[in-house]
């Protein structure tokens, strides 16, 4: 019982976090990718980017230093640029990139995340931190 009331308490976190960033993120002229942009320095080899490309799982989630289980949480990188994610119970179409293992996500809605990809693991980074592995 109080494992439920910790997770059901997380998830009302998480998507009041959520509709927190969707208010706070109206400004879309603010730009997507001051380090890095540009540079193609550190981007991976397309083989790289294939290999990439894909479904992930969630494996876990760390909110305030508790890391927590995957509660169905998913991504895919479907093309060398756009990629989806479902968190908290919703679809987000993003455009991505990649330099050296720093990912940029940015959502269609206008918010824009960073990410890290090492070893098929993407740690997403929305003020928590998802972990996904590639299925």
């Amino acid at each position: 019982m109080k494992n439920m009331m910790k997770k059901v308490l997380v998830l009302a976190l998480v998507f009041a976090f959520m509709i927190a960033l969707a208010a706070c993120g109206g400004n879309s002229k603010q730009p997507a990718n001051s380090a890095g942009s540009g540079n193609d320095g550190g981007k991976p080899a397309d083989g790289a980017i294939a290999d990439m490309l894909g479904e992930y799982t969630c494996t876990g989630w760390n909110v305030s230093g508790q890391r927590m289980d995957g509660a169905g949480e998913w991504m895919k990188l479907e093309s060398a640029t756009r990629g989806i994610v479902y968190i908290a119970g919703k679809e987000y179409p993003f455009d991505w990139s990649i330099s050296g293992n720093n990912m940029t996500i940015k959502e269609d809605v206008g918010l824009t995340y960073k990410a890290t990809y090492e070893g098929g693991v993407i740690t997403f980074d929305t003020g928590m931190l998802y972990y996904f592995e590639k299925k």
